[in-house]
């Protein structure tokens, strides 16, 4: 299982390093429409995450992406105001839904917090 997150923001790849350990999933990032569209060519994933700044500003990019991200699980973020904790929370979330299961990623169980 993998990510493409769609970002330009700086500290993306800090962002994407924390998600992919806390995951246990490759994480790759694109700064940019072609980046991405490359990306998306090489690689199937399984969740894709748009920046929603670039949704906004630009929703012909934003669409193109859809369009060529496959059965990956579409996921718009305000990075600007979401950090590392929330986008995995998210993931997380939409790949448990989508997946049916209440254990992710497959087989593997999600650490409990101990009660106080």
């Amino acid at each position: 299982m993998s990510v493409l997150i769609v970002t330009g923001i700086e500290g993306a790849r800090n962002c994407a390093a924390v998600v992919g350990a806390q995951l246990g999933m490759e994480v790759e990032v694109a700064e940019g429409r072609k980046q991405a569209l490359a990306a998306l060519r090489r690689h199937e994933f399984s969740a894709v995450v748009v920046d929603e700044t670039i949704v906004e500003c630009d929703p012909a990019v934003a669409e193109a992406i859809w369009d060529r991200s496959g059965l990956a699980i579409p996921l718009q973020i305000n990075f600007a105001l979401s950090g590392a904790a929330r986008l995995i929370r998210e993931i997380r979330s939409r790949c448990t839904v989508a997946s049916g299961s209440r254990h992710w990623p497959a087989g593997r169980r999600r650490r409990r917090s101990k009660p106080n």
